[in-house]
C-alpha cells in the first residue's frame, strides 16, 4: 500500500506522511498531522532556542504554543539526555505515546508569559517583546566553513543546523569525513534553490551528487529511506530482510565446529541412532570408532566443495 504524500507548508516539498507528526489539535483535524515536516520543525525549534539564548524549557513552551501542542513538564524533565537537533521530535513522540496527553493541546496548559521580571506572587512572569530577537549570529568560524557571500543568512542558519545534525549521526572523526558532510549540506542548499526555481533537472543532478557523497560515508540513502518507512514492521519481517539483504556470512574453515560440538553429536549420537533405527544399514566398523575430529572436518570440506 502506497504511503500518502503531504506537502510541507514551510519548505513546500512533497514528502511521505511518515515525515509529518500526529496531532489531535482541532487546527489539524483534516488529517491529524502537523502540516510541517520533521526537518522544518527541527529548524523552527532551533530558531526559537537561539531566541531564548539556549533556555530549553522556555523554547519548548514557546514551540508548543506555536503549534498547539500540550506542554508536559514531567516529559520535559525526563529528556535531559536527548540531543538538541532531535529534541522537539522526540518530545512529540513521547506526548503522542501517552493516551492522556495525546488528546490534549496547548489550551489544556496554564498559559504563562515569561519575562526578566517576576510578579510578586511568583506565579506569572512578564516579558517586554521588544527585548526578544533572533540571536543567530554569523561568526568567523561559519564564514571559514561556508565562505563569504555564497549563502543568505537563512541558508547559513540551515547549513549550521544540518552540519551539527549530520556530524552527530554520521562518521565524522576524520577530516575527510567532515569535508564530505560539508559538501552534503551545501548540496542540500543547492537542491532547495533548484526546487524553488522549478529546475527539476538541476534538482535531480544535485540529488545524484548527494547520493554519491553519502555513499562515500558508507551511508546508503535508499536503505535509510526503506528502514525509516518500515518502522512498524514486525521482528519476523526485520529478520527476513536481514537474511535476504545482509545475511550472516558462511563460517570460514578455521572456525568450522571449533568447539567440536557438531563432531561429538555426530559421532556419539547421530551415527549410532541411525544404525540402531535401521536408517543406516551399514555395519558399525572399527573405522567409525577411530574416526577423528580432523577426518570429520576434512570430510565436511569435501562435501562443501562438491556443493
Amino acid at each position: 500500500m502506497a504511503l500518502t504524500k503531504i506537502i510541507c507548508s514551510k519548505c513546500g516539498k512533497e514528502k511521505s506522511e511518515r515525515e509529518f507528526l500526529f496531532s489531535s489539535s482541532e487546527l489539524y483535524k483534516n488529517n491529524n498531522k502537523i502540516p510541517i515536516c520533521k526537518e522544518c520543525l527541527n529548524i523552527r525549534f532551533k530558531t526559537i532556542y537561539n531566541t531564548y539564548n539556549g533556555d530549553l524549557k522556555l523554547s519548548l513552551q514557546h514551540f508548543c504554543l506555536n503549534f498547539d501542542i500540550y506542554f508536559d513538564e514531567e516529559v520535559f524533565n525526563d529528556m535531559s539526555n536527548i540531543k538538541l537537533h532531535n529534541f522537539v521530535i522526540e518530545y512529540l513522540k513521547k506526548i503522542n505515546r501517552n493516551k492522556v496527553n495525546k488528546n490534549r493541546s496547548s489550551l489544556d496548559n496554564l498559559i504563562y508569559i515569561y519575562s526578566t521580571e517576576k510578579c510578586v506572587d511568583d506565579k506569572t512572569e512578564f516579558i517586554d517583546n521588544t527585548t526578544l530577537k533572533n540571536t543567530f549570529e554569523i561568526t568567523n568560524d561559519m564564514l571559514k566553513r561556508w565562505g563569504k557571500n555564497k549563502f543568505t543568512n537563512e541558508e547559513l542558519e540551515i547549513l549550521e543546523y544540518k552540519y551539527e545534525e549530520l556530524i552527530s549521526e554520521y562518521p565524522s572523526e576524520k577530516y575527510q569525513e567532515r569535508e564530505i558532510i560539508k559538501d552534503i549540506c551545501q548540496i542540500e542548499i543547492q537542491m532547495d534553490r533548484a526546487y524553488k526555481n522549478g529546475d527539476h533537472n538541476a534538482y535531480a543532478k544535485f540529488q545524484n551528487i548527494k547520493s554519491e557523497k553519502m555513499a562515500e560515508l558508507n551511508v546508503i540513502p535508499s536503505k535509510q529511506k526503506q528502514y525509516d518507512e518500515d518502522k512498524s514492521m514486525t521482528l519476523g519481517q526485520m529478520i527476513k530482510r536481514f537474511e535476504e539483504e545482509e545475511p550472516i556470512p558462511d563460517i570460514t574453515d578455521e572456525f568450522n565446529d571449533v568447539d567440536r560440538i557438531q563432531f561429538n553429536i555426530n559421532r556419539y549420537f547421530t551415527i549410532p541412532m541411525r544404525k540402531a533405527l535401521g536408517i543406516d544399514k551399514s555395519k558399525y566398523t572399527v573405522e567409525d570408532e577411530l574416526n577423528t575430529y580432523e577426518n570429520f572436518i576434512e570430510k565436511k570440506k569435501k562435501t562443501k566443495k562438491n556443493k
